[in-house]
């Protein structure tokens, strides 16, 4: 109970104090009281000085009847004189910095309160002669407690010297013991209310100061904060004109950049188509004049080469026709059911003359029934195409292994074989089975990929790390024009591959309903029977 009360009174004494207020406004709450003191310093004092005039000269007039008159008249002289000497120092003073006006100011303004509160305990000794009251003391109390604003300590000294001095008065000029008795009780019950009295109003006042000053700092943050917004609405909406100027620049390049490579297909098209039949010419050419039976070997063989080189130039020219029509979107699939393995099989065979050269060899493993539903041509280019590959970066006397078979899984990847959402039920007869698929996996023992190799080699004009091992040429656009048409079959084409290790390229095309495909094999094997 005793800790309870103590802590209230400590919490009611800090409230009362410069303890409760932040530190950074302290400084500016004690210089606005030093000024309001000073302020209130100089006009009490005009006032004092100018009402005393004439009390002076009623004072004179009082002068022989009662010796408490004679002493009233110095006092009043004297706070004249001390009134005129303050208000003078408040005029005349001229400090220079912003500490010595605070100093200063706080300096005069106690020294206002104290001269005040000194005088009327002064004059309330005097009226003891008089009236025998202390009226004048009572009313300078309660009036600098409300008037003048000092800090505790500085408050507490100036109550408790003018208060020690008017009780010593009293005891020294009061005679009668129940006035004297009834003068220090009032005295020390009204010194302790006015003491509080200005507490009260000091507190005020602090709270005062302390909710204004926020209020400022409030209204500085909130005024920075708006124009940190108008700042970034400027900056945004520069942003966004030039966003939007950026992206019609943009649409413009984009536009430009279509233009030119729609230019570029055709006017390559135009070009390859115009190259394509010469070189016709010019093999044909060539292949009868090596069946001519008069011609030596030495024409056979040069003849021989005019032969191969033309059929390079023109598996480059049928290339860069296949890549521009890929580009335009001109390419259109005549789908049919094809077996997958003969078609392989074909391929593997008409190879074999080309791997045969540099003494290479090609082995074919194949289950039976891979039925897919496709264009025979195109998928024909996309498998010579790989198995070329690997016969052009395999070593000599290497073997390249060749595999067609079946597969199911639970679900088929979007990214695996819906490649640009190509992948569209076809009507009932020929519609796809989403759990089985065809898989031609073509592998080599070459020196393989890198990791770099792997992510760019489906680009066109890509430049990788192998080299053809017979002097072969390539173009750079076999595997895109591969990945493409598969793509436009709804499969998927990757390669599986480690460097000094050879190659895997696995191509897996959607099969055809297991039913269907079933069917079909059946019909196809009645007429053998």
């Amino acid at each position: 109970m005793i800790d309870t009360v103590f802590q209230r009174l400590q919490q009611s004494w800090r409230r009362a104090t410069l303890a409760s207020l932040e530190a950074s406004y302290r400084a500016g709450f004690l210089a606005e009281l030093a000024v309001s003191n000073l302020a209130r310093g100089r006009v009490f004092s005009l006032l004092l000085a100018l009402l005393h005039l004439p009390l002076v000269y009623l004072d004179l007039q009082r002068v022989n009847p009662s010796q408490g008159y004679t002493y009233l008249f110095y006092m009043h002289l004297a706070v004249i004189g001390g009134c005129a000497v303050l208000a003078a120092l408040t005029w005349l003073a001229r400090p220079k910095s912003v500490k010595e006006i605070t100093a200063w100011h706080q300096t005069l303004g106690v020294l206002c309160g104290a001269v005040l509160l000194l005088w009327t305990a002064g004059v309330s000794i005097v009226d003891q002669f008089i009236h025998g009251e202390i009226t004048v003391y009572i009313i300078g109390a309660f009036g600098i407690a409300i008037a003048f604003l000092y800090r505790t300590r500085t408050s507490f000294i100036l109550y408790f010297v003018s208060y020690l001095v008017l009780i010593v008065g009293l005891m020294q000029v009061q005679a009668d013991p129940d006035k004297l008795t009834g003068n220090l009780t009032n005295a020390t019950a009204l010194a302790v209310l006015a003491f509080i009295l200005s507490r009260v109003v000091f507190v005020g006042q602090m709270q005062s100061y302390y909710t204004r000053k926020r209020e400022e700092d409030l209204r500085i943050v909130v005024e920075e904060q708006a124009m940190h917004l108008l700042r970034e609405n400027e900056r945004a909406e520069i942003a966004l004109k030039k966003s939007g100027q950026l992206n019609d620049d943009l649409e413009a390049s984009n536009l430009a950049l279509r233009e030119a490579n729609e230019l570029k297909s055709e006017l390559l098209s135009i070009a390859a188509h115009d190259l394509k039949n010469p070189l016709q010419t010019i093999m044909g050419f060539a292949e009868l004049l090596i069946s001519e039976p008069g011609a030596s070997s030495a024409t056979r063989k040069k003849l021989g080469v005019i032969s191969e080189s033309s059929n390079r130039m023109l598996s480059l020219i049928n290339e860069l026709l296949m890549n521009s029509a890929l580009d335009s979107g001109k390419i259109e699939l005549n789908k049919s059911e094809i077996y997958l393995e003969r078609l392989v099989g074909f391929i593997a065979l008409g190879q074999e003359q080309l791997a045969s050269r540099k003494n290479q060899k090609i082995i074919l493993q194949a289950d039976n029934a891979c039925m897919v539903h496709g264009d025979e041509s195109r998928l024909r280019e996309v498998i010579e195409n790989l198995v070329s590959n690997a016969i052009k970066y395999s070593p000599h006397g290497k073997t390249i292994w060749v595999k067609v078979e079946k597969g199911m899984r639970d679900a088929i990847e979007p990214a695996e074989m819906n490649f640009g959402g190509r992948m569209k039920k076809e009507n009932e007869e020929n519609e796809l089975h989403s759990s089985s698929f065809i898989r031609v996996s073509v592998r080599d023992e070459g020196p393989g990929l890198t990791d770099l190799d792997k992510q760019k080699i489906f680009g066109k004009f890509q430049r990788l790390s192998p080299r053809p091992t017979g002097g072969e040429s390539s173009s750079g656009l076999g595997l895109a024009i591969v990945k493409q048409l598969v793509d436009l079959h709804g499969g998927h084409v990757r390669v599986e591959s480690e460097w000094g290790k050879g190659c895997t390229f696995i191509v897996d095309l959607p099969a055809l309903r297991p039913l269907i495909a079933a069917e079909t094999a059946k019909q196809s094997a009645s007429p053998a029977a």
